[in-house]
């Protein structure tokens, strides 16, 4: 058993043997934090902080017979090691064990930029990525959606033909800008981005409210702005200019089915 934090875990120990009724429970350890188990053997809850557990499960059957197992989980936080520091560039890059994002941050008195970034670049396929928004505390929100792998997240402007998606002043964005309403976020705020790489559409929400109304499943024609996406591999990003000092823990990038809340049936989580 192991995972990330955030993710909801659902499974059972099984009992083989015995004489019915069992009670179960644990003799030493813990479980992972945020997860409960009764006396039957089911465990639920949610991964809530990273770090390695170990416990140990024991059953005790209706004659008074007692047997135990040992268990262990490793539990992987987003951003779990600051790689480095670039004095040169004023970067700071972060990245978890699994190396799946980056968050790049201008050093400096704040306001400053934060940015999220996919390591894992796509080049073919339908696929859709999340960002939760952990601290809306920011002086301009941003962009989310896709750059191509020469696109410099800390210095490029995001009405380049290198980036499609939707910046949170209500303007789509794929090599122009024009204008829009939509929604704005707030902290908790689920910001998702599907893209058909094939035909080269995008289509970006928040919180399930697509810009322009046009759904990949209803508008697969339709998108940010149709099919103008540049070619070749594109990445997930996000940035937005933060109000303090702090560069983690702003926006969370979810790239795996289990931490998804608005996945799209017809699309791949981008990490799978």
């Amino acid at each position: 058993m192991g995972g990330y934090a955030d993710v909801a875990v659902t499974f059972s120990y099984t009992i083989v043997g015995g004489v019915p009724p069992y009670v179960v429970t644990i003799s030493s350890g813990a479980l992972p934090t945020g997860l409960t188990m009764d006396t039957d053997g089911d465990v639920t809850g949610t991964f809530s902080a990273a770090g390695t557990y170990n416990w140990v499960v024991q059953v005790v059957d209706g004659d008074g017979e007692v047997a135990t197992h040992p268990d262990s989980a490793t539990v992987l936080d987003y951003w779990s090691s600051i790689d480095r520091i670039n004095d040169a560039t004023g970067s700071m890059v972060l990245t978890n064990s699994s190396r799946d994002a980056e968050a790049v941050a201008i050093l400096g008195a704040p306001p400053r930029d934060l940015g999220v970034r996919a390591t894992l670049g796509r080049t073919t396929g339908r696929y859709y990525v999340e960002f939760e928004v952990l601290a809306d505390n920011v002086a301009f929100l941003g962009f989310v959606g896709l750059a191509q792998a020469g696109f410099n997240l800390a210095t490029d402007a995001f009405n380049k033909p290198e980036t499609v998606g939707h910046d949170f002043q209500d303007r789509p964005s794929s090599g122009m800008v024009s204008s829009a309403t939509g929604p704005n976020t707030t902290t908790g705020s689920i910001l998702g981005v599907a893209v058909d790489l094939d035909a080269r559409h995008a289509w970006v929400h928040i919180d399930g409210t697509y810009s322009f109304g046009q759904t990949p499943v209803t508008d697969p024609n339709g998108g940010v702005i149709g099919a103008t996406m540049p070619a070749g591999m594109m990445y997930p990003v996000f940035t937005a200019q933060d109000t303090t000092a702090a560069t983690s823990n702003k926006v969370r990038l979810r790239y795996l089915t289990a931490q998804m809340t608005h996945k799209p049936a017809t699309f791949t989580a981008w990490g799978e």
